[in-house]
C-alpha cells in the first residue's frame, strides 16, 4: 500500500509498505507525472521498507519503465533512488533498471536510506 507521498521543492518521497500492486505503482506514477512541479523535480525517493509482497508482472514492470522513459523526455534531470529491505523488491528494482535503459533518469537501489540520501544529495 502507499503510505505517503510528499512533494518538496526539489523532489518527491513515496513510502510503500505491505502488499504493493501494479495499480498502486501506476497511480502514484500518475500523481507524480501530472504534478505541477514535475518539470522541476530533481529526485524521486521510493521507500519500499516493510513490504511483504509485490504483485506486478514482468510486462507491467516493463510498461512502468517505458512510461518513465517517456516522462524523462519532459524532465531528464530526475534521480530515482529505491530503498528496500527486501530481496524481492531489490530484484524487481534491478528489473526496472534494465527495462528503463532508454530513460534519461539515473536509478540506483539501496539497502540503507542514508546511502540514498547521500546519492540524492538531500538531508
Amino acid at each position: 500500500m502507499i503510505e505517503q507521498i510528499t512533494f518538496n521543492n526539489h523532489g518527491v518521497t513515496i513510502i510503500f509498505s505491505g502488499v504493493i500492486t501494479s495499480q498502486e505503482i501506476y497511480d502514484v506514477n500518475t500523481e507524480i507525472l501530472t504534478h505541477l512541479d514535475f518539470p522541476s523535480l530533481r529526485y524521486q525517493l521510493c521507500i519500499f521498507q516493510n513490504v511483504s509482497d509485490f504483485k506486478i508482472s514482468t510486462n507491467e514492470m516493463m510498461l512502468a519503465a517505458q512510461r518513465d522513459a517517456e516522462a524523462s523526455k519532459i524532465n531528464a534531470n530526475v534521480k530515482v533512488a529505491i530503498v528496500t529491505d527486501s530481496s524481492l523488491v531489490y530484484g524487481l528494482g534491478r528489473m526496472y533498471e534494465a527495462f528503463a535503459d532508454e530513460s534519461h533518469w539515473q536509478t540506483e537501489i539501496f539497502w540503507k536510506i542514508e546511502e540514498a540520501h547521500d546519492w540524492l544529495e538531500i538531508t
